[in-house]
């Protein structure tokens, strides 16, 4: 059976819409390349993205005063270094040595609790799961 999309039922396991999520992502990218003479080329470039994914899991809970949110976190960064060398030959085309670094760092943030009865305020715990 497959639903619409179109029942009133927002929470718990019935729900009948996805879980509310905000996706924020930041990259970047750096080139520069020196030509030494006409047949050597350095150079170096840079990239990297931060994100989150931040989700209120209103399917997750089980009965009305539970509540649990998750913050997926990432963290890249890579590094390129390179010598190019392009030879007036038959043979070879060119020669080229790279140079390449990668660091990633994932966190799995997650926020659960009940709900007080009387306020409807979150009380919270707060797990981290780094991988």
């Amino acid at each position: 059976m497959k639903s619409k999309g179109e029942g009133p039922e927002f929470n718990y396991s019935k729900s009948q819409h996805p879980d509310p999520a905000t996706h924020r992502f930041h990259s970047y990218l750096a080139k520069v390349g020196y030509q030494i003479t006409p047949h050597h080329k350095v150079g170096v470039g840079v990239n990297g993205q931060k994100g989150n994914r931040y989700v209120d899991e209103r399917s997750y809970t089980l009965f009305g005063s539970a509540w649990r949110e998750a913050d997926d976190q990432n963290k890249r960064i890579n590094v390129n270094a390179y010598y190019l060398y392009t030879p007036e030959s038959n043979y070879l085309a060119f020669g080229k040595l790279n140079f390449d670094y990668q660091k990633t760092d994932l966190a799995a943030v997650n926020y659960k609790g009940l709900r007080d009865w009387q306020t409807n305020e979150k009380n919270w715990v707060k797990f981290l799961i780094v991988e």
